[in-house]
């Protein structure tokens, strides 16, 4: 009776002849440091990595991975970013890093904050004279909550989308 050969034994042997290209090679190598890269930002955003720790996390990244990491931890950085967030730890990290957008990315988030809370005491004002005018409620009891205001969710979305935007911008300009 002949040998009974496995699925992966079969594969492997029509496959051998198979080689990865260069550019291939290159891809994979660079997603992934992608992947290495954002998890450490992921760390960081979350409070589970230190400076200390970082630094040698990302010391040991630019050792074994030739090409511009500065770049691409710029671009995992911004792409961590979310309006809606405490963004503090990721602005910090730019800060430290010397990137000169540091403080462009830090204008952007105080705008947004500054333009949702605007928006926010405008539509509560405008929740509690409709309050007033249609059912006579009125006082310092009543609390309007804007996140169930579907006209306050769809511009506080559009405002978080153009920062987004803004951001994407930032990143596509990265080319140092």
């Amino acid at each position: 009776m002949g040998e009974i050969k496995s699925t992966l034994d079969l594969v492997m042997e029509k496959t051998s002849h198979l080689k990865l290209s260069t550019e291939e090679k290159d891809q994979q190598q660079r997603t992934a440091l992608e992947k290495r890269m954002g998890g450490l930002v992921q760390k960081v955003a979350g409070g589970l990595v230190r400076n200390e720790m970082f630094e040698r996390q990302l010391s040991d990244i630019r050792q074994q991975c030739p090409g511009n990491v500065e770049n691409l931890l710029f671009r995992q950085i911004l792409s961590g970013i979310d309006p809606a967030e405490n963004n503090e730890k990721l602005l910090r990290l730019l800060e430290r890093q010397s990137y000169p957008e540091a403080d462009a990315v830090r204008r952007l988030l105080e705008d947004y904050a500054a333009a949702v809370a605007a928006l926010t005491r405008e539509r509560t004002q405008r929740i509690r004279a409709e309050l007033e005018k249609e059912h006579a409620v009125s006082g310092t009891a009543v609390k309007p909550n804007c996140s169930q205001d579907e006209r306050w969710r769809e511009a506080v979305a559009g405002m978080g989308q153009k920062v987004r935007d803004e951001l994407q911008k930032m990143i596509e300009r990265c080319d140092w």
